[in-house]
């Protein structure tokens, strides 16, 4: 079992990007990672968010504008490819 132990982060600290706190709930999650890899991602999100449930929230919060930014970014190189 993975142990979960929290610290305290800054609280003016600015969050990681949301794409690198999904991949790190998602390392997480995978059976075949090893335990050192999954306990270093647990650390990692426990220092920003101080629960993995915070981190998941954040993530399902945070999806509309990724998703968004994403699709924008996708318009726009396609209008560059285009106009080739």
């Amino acid at each position: 079992m993975i142990k979960e132990k929290g610290c305290s982060p800054c609280r003016n600290q600015e969050l990681p990007p949301w794409a690198l706190v999904k991949a790190w709930l998602d390392i997480i999650q995978r059976e075949k990672i090893p335990l050192p890899v999954k306990q270093k991602r647990i650390n990692i999100l426990l220092y920003y968010f101080n629960s993995i449930e915070l981190a998941e929230m954040y993530v399902e919060q945070n999806q509309h504008n990724y998703l968004y930014l994403a699709k924008k970014s996708f318009t726009l190189d396609f209008d560059v490819l285009a106009s080739f």
